[in-house]
């Protein structure tokens, strides 16, 4: 937001600065589809709650990063913004959407919620006043109208579906890349406190894919381990390695992660590879209604190029069968990193600054970054209260 009393402070030539390029760099960048933007967020979404619940299944479904996404990023998968969403939704629950909408265009200030609930109240009424045997129809209607009331008015995601409540904000002496930037904080099942910022285009219909900074903090000791995880959109289990402005970015996040050292191991415990950065291919949805899966590999970005055929006209690609002998399943994956089996080696925060000095180069502009950061918080120092 810009000043007010008329003067322009550097943080807002920054952002407006920041703005104009970002909107000059994408301008002329083919779209990917909304179904597109929003199932990419979506497996983020997942991944993220995956490795935050340690695994546990019930609290990263993708319902469950369906209502996670709607309440950090409203504009890309909220209720009354994303495709994904309103096509697992009732009919009934739609027609009450429309039909809230054409009255609020008629001037009436009415919601899709208030419509239901007094259908609802009338269709109990109705039950009340009718024979046993001549009210089932009214009965099923009356479940109907349970259930899209439900949908319109669901429980809060954030304290029901995830376990994951929203946190006052302490100075928690975490490093940021950007401090104006805003975040929420959720306490985790663990008491883990999880930090989320996110980075994306002001239109989330410019937004080409889906990024996942992951960082799990030892506040004490001031290191952290780190993962990087690029989202694509793949057809039938097949990627096609012949666009260059993926190679590039496939390229940046080498340069920045593996060949900067995140991963090097100077120690003689056994353990896996240290491995900061994975591609991970996600398969493409068809229809907003279609059913939501996807093949869940993470590939190495660094074993690229030994997983790559050529496809029958010599194009380079990825498939399925030639890279699961090297890439790791989605649970195999959450389980390693949270007992850091793989990702970085324990970085210090001077080293974890240096990345974000170069978070401009590693970031795409027209890609939605989900950082995020696990930690534990410090409890407070008490003071020896004692008398002499």
């Amino acid at each position: 937001m810009l000043a007010t009393n008329g003067d322009i402070t550097m943080s807002d030539r920054n952002n407006l600065r920041d703005s104009a390029q970002e909107q000059a760099e994408i301008e002329d960048k083919p779209r990917a589809s909304r179904i597109d933007i929003e199932w990419g967020a979506i497996n983020a979404f997942r991944e993220l709650l995956r490795v935050a619940s340690r695994g546990n299944m019930s609290h990263s479904t993708y319902q469950s990063a369906i209502e996670f996404g709607g309440s950090v990023y409203p504009d890309l998968l909220g209720e009354d913004r994303s495709l994904l969403r309103r096509a697992r939704e009732s009919r009934l629950t739609t027609e009450y959407r429309q039909k809230a909408g054409a009255k609020q265009q008629l001037g009436e200030d009415v919601t899709a919620l208030q419509l239901a609930e007094e259908e609802l109240s009338e269709i109990e009424n109705l039950i009340n006043a009718s024979e046993f045997g001549e009210a089932n129809a009214l009965r099923r209607k009356k479940a109907d109208l349970l259930e899209s009331i439900n949908e319109l008015d669901p429980p809060d995601a954030i304290e029901h579906t995830l376990i994951f409540r929203d946190v006052n904000h302490a100075d928690r002496n975490l490093p940021s890349i950007r401090t104006e930037h805003n975040f929420r904080e959720f306490k985790l099942p663990d008491d883990n406190v999880l930090r989320i910022t996110l980075y994306h285009p002001s239109v989330p219909e410019h937004i080409s894919g889906a990024d996942l900074m992951y960082e799990v903090h030892d506040i004490k000791a001031k290191t952290v381990n780190v993962v990087f995880i690029q989202y694509k959109i793949w057809h039938e289990r097949t990627m096609y390695l012949s666009d260059p402005r993926m190679n590039a970015q496939l390229e940046k996040m080498r340069e920045h992660t593996c060949k900067a050292g995140l991963c090097k191991n100077d120690t003689v415990e056994y353990r896996f590879p240290y491995c900061a950065s994975f591609l991970r291919p996600t398969d493409k949805l068809q229809s907003a209604d279609q059913s939501l899966r996807s093949t869940g590999e993470h590939l190495p970005i660094c074993r690229i190029a030994e997983c790559t055929t050529l496809g029958p006209k010599g194009g380079a690609k990825l498939e399925y069968n030639g890279i699961k002998k090297t890439s790791l399943a989605y649970d195999v994956f959450e389980v390693m990193f949270n007992r850091k089996r793989i990702g970085s080696r324990a970085l210090s925060y001077t080293e974890l600054g240096e990345i974000y000095e170069k978070f401009q180069l590693l970031r795409e502009r027209d890609r939605l970054l989900i950082h995020a950061q696990d930690f534990t918080p410090l409890l407070p120092e008490t003071g020896d209260n004692e008398s002499n």
